[in-house]
């Protein structure tokens, strides 16, 4: 059985905080919907260190990071329907949910039902939203309690949502949606994978036991690791007589600017069908990608691309070199995209001796920011070959400057 469910975090406006027990109204530390006198003494306990069931979500009223009587002095001003400096943040919860439900329950705190809606995704092969597609907003109660109809499921996400949400085109989407655009908190069973890699936090995309796009493949959360050094290692791996990739997912669109990315060891010779996949995703026609492989470049090992590929100009195509240490970069601008790989870690510009290619783009399809994410993954468009057990790459690091031009 999976048992109640709390967001650990909730990402708000940037900011991380904790989530708590299920209150809808701030400062109703005994949860049954309104504030009262007696809250205002359960506040009063917990700052005095007593026992009660008192939890920050609910009772930290002026945001401090503790209980204390200011709190207490807040609940009883808001009992006797006096103003109060509520900042406890928004959080969604999952109750009771077990493997073979069909119908996902679970309650928001300190959020006006009124004007906040939870929308439900389930991952399969990949994300769905739930319970249709043609109505995906679930109402809130009152006391704060909410439950959807789902369909079959291997994780349920759900997002509590303001009016400025705005469901992903398409009938699907492969990254989670935890940080899009009007999300005030989320939750979900069982929990995500996820890495902290070049000072970011990546989703780790995992498709198990279904193949997905790109390839189709299998994608593995077990086939990505950070070092103790740091270095973000993505592996495809032959499991159960199939082979299984790689994909990190940035848990947040960074829009225009220079992405840069540097890799430790050679990938010049990955065999086909791999690819390793340096690039911005939104959609098939909103993508720019850096892309590693032979099979998708040949006779050259490497391209620059901006989609859709077919399209007369948008893919320029070269050879990397043997090399051990690698850069590659993107910037991207609302006039243009220049693409660069050059040999060594040195920064932008490289030297004329150590510059491999370059790639500016100034055509019809460059794509606006938005809903973008940026992915790294290796992946592969069939099987490995024969005699070829398992491929690894290892990225020493990912920056990105927003405000870089040249």
């Amino acid at each position: 059985m999976i048992g109640r469910i709390v967001v650990a975090a909730v990402i708000i406006g940037g900011a991380t905080v904790s989530g708590g027990a299920a209150y809808a109204v701030c400062a109703d530390a005994d949860g049954n919907g309104s504030v009262s006198v007696t809250d205002g003494v359960i506040v009063l306990r917990a700052a005095a260190g007593l026992a009660t069931e008192c939890t920050p979500a609910a009772c930290d009223v002026d945001g401090s990071g503790a209980i204390t009587v200011t709190d207490g002095v807040h609940t009883l001003r808001a009992a006797a329907g006096l103003p109060i400096p509520c900042t406890a943040q928004p959080t969604i919860e999952i109750l009771g949910l077990e493997a073979s439900d069909t119908v996902v329950r679970g309650r928001v705190t300190n959020a006006d039902p009124q004007t906040t809606f939870v929308v439900g995704w389930a991952r399969t092969d990949r994300y769905y939203v739930q319970p249709r597609s043609d109505a995906p907003f679930t109402t809130i109660t009152d006391d704060g309690s909410w439950q959807y109809a789902t369909n079959p499921w291997q994780q349920v996400v759900v997002l509590l949502v303001d009016r400025s949400y705005v469901v992903p085109s398409g009938p699907n989407i492969d990254y989670h949606p935890k940080s899009d655009p009007g999300v005030l908190a989320f939750a979900e069973v069982p929990a995500s994978a996820r890495v902290a890699f070049s000072g970011s936090t990546w989703d780790v995309k995992s498709s198990e036991p279904f193949a997905t796009e790109p390839g189709p493949c299998v994608f593995s959360s077990a086939n990505v690791r950070v070092d103790e050094a740091g270095r973000a290692h993505l592996s495809i791996v032959r499991r159960n007589g199939r082979s299984t990739c790689a994909e990190l997912v940035n848990d947040r669109s960074l829009g225009y600017g220079a992405y840069a990315f540097q890799i430790d060891g050679p990938v010049d010779a990955l065999p086909p069908p791999s690819v390793l996949g340096l690039f911005t995703f939104e959609s098939l026609t909103r993508e720019l990608d850096i892309e590693l492989s032979r099979f998708l470049a040949g006779p050259w090992n490497a391209q620059f691309v901006v989609q859709p590929y077919q399209t007369p100009g948008n893919r320029f195509r070269f050879d990397l070199p043997a090399t051990i240490r690698t850069s590659h970069r993107i910037l991207w601008r609302p006039d243009r995209v220049a693409f660069a790989s050059w040999n060594g870690w040195d920064p932008f510009p490289p030297s004329a001796e150590n510059l491999v290619a370059s790639f500016t783009y100034t055509g019809p399809d460059i794509p606006p920011p938005g809903n973008e994410r940026v992915r790294l993954n290796l992946w592969l468009a069939g099987d490995l070959p024969a005699g070829v057990p398992q491929l690894e790459v290892v990225l020493q690091s990912f920056a990105h400057d927003p405000a870089a031009t040249e």
